[in-house]
């Protein structure tokens, strides 16, 4: 292997490797997507952990300071429906907030958990696919395979659920010879609420 070669194959990994740690750095502005539309994020590091602003969909701006948890961070802020307890974890071009409201006991009350979605300012969000169709708001007899496997990214789980369960078995079959749909799919569909 020529010096050239070798010097070219370093230099990619070293710029991976950077692209991959300047990505999963929590700071900065970002905006809400779905379940937090209308919300605002901005946090930076400060000292040992993090200074925030969450901006509510009034415009209330909700002044918390955070804790540093390995790469998240994680404080308490008083929202104008009560405190919560946030975690914020970075994300590839933006975060994931973990939002865990106190109950009238100050115990955090899991059964009422939300993970919203964070796009960091200014990146574009990829258009929407042409056989897009919106998430089943209950069990439907039958949905479209491709309009199916180009939209449940987009959905909650739920809704992908009573989508998948209303696919052909022969579509499902299908899905399952690409290994990293069929896995993404699997992750989505676990998170969807236990079914009675």
């Amino acid at each position: 292997m020529t010096a050239f070669r070798l010097l070219a194959r370093f230099l990619t990994l070293a710029l991976a490797l950077w692209a991959h740690a300047a990505a999963a750095q929590l700071g900065g502005a970002y905006v809400g997507l779905d379940a937090a539309q209308g919300y605002r994020l901005e946090i930076a590091p400060q000292g040992e952990g993090f200074s925030g602003v969450l901006t509510e969909p009034d415009g209330a701006r909700r002044a918390f300071s955070a804790d540093r948890l390995d790469d998240s961070a994680e404080g308490v802020v008083s929202l104008s429906g009560g405190d919560v307890l946030l975690r914020i974890a970075p994300e590839a071009i933006g975060a994931r907030v973990v939002v865990i409201p106190f109950d009238g006991a100050r115990r955090l009350d899991a059964s009422r958990t939300q993970s919203l979605a964070f796009l960091r300012e200014g990146v574009a969000l990829p258009e929407q696919p042409t056989r897009f169709l919106p998430a089943p708001s209950g069990p439907v007899r039958a949905f479209d395979a491709r309009a199916f496997v180009e939209s449940y990214p987009f959905w909650e789980p739920l809704g992908a659920l009573w989508a998948y369960e209303a696919l052909a078995p022969r579509s499902r079959t299908v899905i399952r010879l690409f290994a990293l749909v069929q896995t993404d799919l699997l992750w989505k569909l676990c998170q969807s609420p236990q079914r009675g």
